[in-house]
């Protein structure tokens, strides 16, 4: 009689957490690199276009971003019976709402260009054809996610990098439009690759398992709930940025631009630690204490990225940036701060997308009013204030949000699949 075959080992999470961490700090550092570059080569006016249409891709990005989190859950709770197929099934839920995306985006063309002075609807139109591939590679790296292949998770990112500069860069001698038709280039090229990454689960025939119509609603609502926690996060984090635009003076609020960038790097650097837990996040067996363990480690990584941003980022972002930006001085640590509890933030949503509890966007969209509310009325006078308001509300929302989703995901979650 022939033994059944063994599952394959799960990784740790501390390799896991090593390997996702290095390739986001990759992909990030291509992006950082982008930027620098086209500010460079391009003419001011293009260049000011062309990073205005990179935060509306931000925006276009928040759906794929749940995406990924919503299919990872999908394929982690799984059963066996389930699983075979699971991922044909998974990306043709996902086609639908990358072409759902793409036409949003082109229908938002013309006003866009109006908006943005682009002087043409062209680079808005790449950059609606970019959602769609982009969408896709989403889909696949919440398959690898939820499947616990961290290793091509991780070379997945550093390929979706080098493409988008590289074809970013490309296009760069075309001004804004050919910058984001090399965009969209590259996001087809890393689409590519990400379906050879999982062409295995794509031949396996779906099997179905339950109400298929059932399950359509339950994930596109479960979606919906993502996409609106996703969105939550992303202005949580960067509304104090506009805020600061709005109340003060040009060159506080140019300061103000230059200390965000240590809240992105601390926001963007233990993001590994929630991107690994979150399959065994899933798992009521494991889940109480893996969160809290997790929460420990993004806290210790916070507050080492803030005592050393305090201690050496004036320094460095004068060196980077210019003299004038060393009166941050240790500031920055605040700053870092935000980012840090930003991430806290952030593990506390993946954990209620994990038991699908929808408590926690509706928390996070309370503490945005908030901070908003804050900073309009009282908070707004100076750099401190604002980044301090900021602070205390990502720090206060990332202790209410890691109990109420300990508290509340005791509970088993059943399993579920997109049939």
């Amino acid at each position: 009689m022939t033994a059944p075959p063994t599952a394959p080992a799960r990784p740790t999470l501390v390799r896991a957490g090593a390997v996702v961490a290095i390739a986001s700090a990759a992909a990030n550092v291509l992006a950082f690199v982008l930027t620098i570059v086209l500010g460079r080569v391009l003419p001011l006016g293009d260049f000011g276009a062309t990073v205005a249409l990179l935060g509306v891709a931000i925006v276009g990005q928040v759906p794929a971003i749940a995406l990924q989190v919503v299919v990872a859950r999908h394929v982690a709770t799984a059963d066996g019976q389930a699983r075979p197929g699971q991922a044909r099934a998974l990306l043709t839920h996902s086609s639908l709402v990358a072409l759902a995306v793409t036409l949003v985006a082109a229908l938002v063309t013309l006003p866009a260009a109006e908006l943005l002075h682009l002087g043409s609807p062209a680079p808005m139109a790449w950059l609606a054809a970019s959602l769609a591939p982009t969408t896709l590679i989403f889909a696949v790296q919440g398959l690898l996610q939820g499947e616990e292949r961290f290793g091509a998770l991780a070379a997945l990112l550093v390929v979706v990098g080098v493409t988008r500069v590289g074809g970013g860069l490309a296009g760069a001698a075309f001004g804004p439009s050919g910058v984001f038709a090399g965009i969209a280039a590259g996001a087809v090229a890393a689409l590519l690759v990400a379906l050879v990454l999982v062409r295995r689960d794509l031949v396996a025939r779906p099997r179905l398992i339950g109400d298929p119509a059932a399950e359509r609603r339950a994930f596109y609502g479960e979606l919906w709930s993502a996409v609106a926690g996703m969105g939550a996060l992303l202005a949580l984090t960067n509304v104090d940025v506009m805020l600061a635009r709005h109340y003060l003076s040009r060159h506080d609020s140019g300061l103000y631009a230059a200390g965000a960038v240590a809240s992105k790097i601390a926001f963007w650097f233990p993001q590994a630690v929630a991107v690994v837990v979150f399959p065994r996040l899933a798992d009521p067996e494991q889940r109480e204490g893996l969160l809290a363990r997790a929460a420990a480690v993004v806290l210790g990584l916070g507050v080492l990225t803030s005592l050393g941003t305090a201690l050496l980022g004036p320094w460095a972002l004068g060196l980077v940036m210019g003299e004038q930006y060393r009166t941050l001085g240790a500031e920055l640590g605040l700053f870092a701060a935000v980012g840090a509890a930003g991430t806290l933030v952030q593990l506390a949503l993946y954990s209620g997308i994990a038991t699908r509890d929808r408590l926690i966007t509706a928390v996070l969209v309370i503490a945005l009013a908030a901070l908003v509310g804050v900073v309009a009325t009282v908070a707004h006078d100076s750099v401190t204030e604002i980044v301090t308001t900021a602070f205390v509300t990502l720090a206060t929302l990332a202790v209410v949000a890691l109990a109420l989703t300990r508290r509340r995901s005791r509970a088993t979650v059943p399993a579920g699949t997109a049939g």
